[in-house]
């Protein structure tokens, strides 16, 4: 814990009360597994990078690519099971 002793999985406290584009709970639960116990960085930069990180790890999909958007990663995904982790 940092010295506020905050851990990211704090954040998965508060699901969404729907979840559309807002992912599934699936990923969700596995996000919040990934980052369990890391010490909450100390700026929002920093806590982007870790969460698109965790984001990456449990989906294979780069949200830090400029050239594609979530969206159409995701549809690449949703149109090529193989391309799943």
């Amino acid at each position: 814990m940092n010295e506020t002793g905050h851990t990211v999985d704090e954040l998965c406290w508060s699901e969404p009360l729907q979840w559309g584009l807002r992912g599934d709970p699936h990923a969700w639960a596995a996000m919040c597994e990934n980052v369990s116990g890391v010490t909450l960085p100390p700026d929002a930069r920093e806590t982007r990078r870790l969460l698109a990180a965790a984001f990456e790890f449990v989906t294979g999909l780069d949200l830090t690519d400029p050239g594609v958007s979530g969206a159409q990663q995701i549809d690449e995904v949703q149109s090529d099971p193989s391309s799943t982790p």
